[in-house]
């Protein structure tokens, strides 16, 4: 239950950034995935929302 409203309010939200449901669906499903993959330790960078599309990251 408590799933489903973070997913309704994920949505939601999405949905006031002009994303279509579909979208932000698939979005949803997105990020669920990658904060069931990716740890504290891991050494990718995980940036929700965030389309990065040039540069170096350096982790601190």
């Amino acid at each position: 239950m408590e799933n489903q409203l973070i997913k309704d309010q994920f949505i939601k939200s999405m949905e006031k950034r002009g994303v279509i449901v579909k979208e932000a669906q698939e979005q949803f499903e997105a990020e669920l995935l990658f904060s069931q993959v990716f740890e504290m330790d891991s050494s990718l960078i995980y940036a929700p929302s965030m389309k990065i599309t040039f540069g170096e990251i350096n982790k601190l």
